[in-house]
């Protein structure tokens, strides 16, 4: 079963965003099969151009830069789960990947250094969002998230 997680995020005064009300916002979308997904799990900005009609070439790049740091810790954090996360909390199976001998982010680097990993590309992410301010702040959120959810 795949998650999908939308959020708005309001970059460059895009239309539906804090005071404005004509269309849609920019959004991130985690989930379903697609285009570079791991176990049904992949992360892209979906923002059109008439959503954000400035939106230099720059800030573009940044957040697909952002999406794909966050696509990728998402998955180093998943990895880091199934080692040391817990039925009640995952409602799955732990150890499955070692179980079927599936190379994984712990099982390569070694656990602590899959942790930094997933914090250095959190840490990443963030910074590809200077260019937008305050007004990025659910996806600076979303990049902690990440890193820290335990499920």
């Amino acid at each position: 079963m795949s998650r999908v997680l939308v959020l708005a995020a309001i970059l460059m005064g895009a239309p539906g965003g804090a005071g404005n009300s004509s269309g849609g916002s920019p959004r991130l979308v985690l989930g379903g099969e697609g285009p570079a997904s791991r176990d049904g799990v992949y992360f892209h900005v979906e923002i059109s151009a008439a959503s954000a009609p400035d939106l230099s070439s720059a800030k573009w790049e940044a957040l697909d830069g952002y999406a794909q740091d966050i696509g990728l810790a998402f998955q180093i954090q998943d990895d880091i789960l199934d080692v040391e996360g817990n039925i009640e909390d995952l409602g799955k199976a732990i150890g499955a990947d070692a179980a079927r001998d599936k190379p994984t982010y712990p099982s390569v680097l070694g656990l602590e250094a899959a942790k930094t990993r997933a914090r250095d590309l959190q840490h990443r992410a963030c910074e590809r969002l200077a260019p937008f301010g305050a007004r990025a702040a659910i996806l600076t959120w979303l990049a902690s998230f990440v890193v820290a959810r335990r499920a």
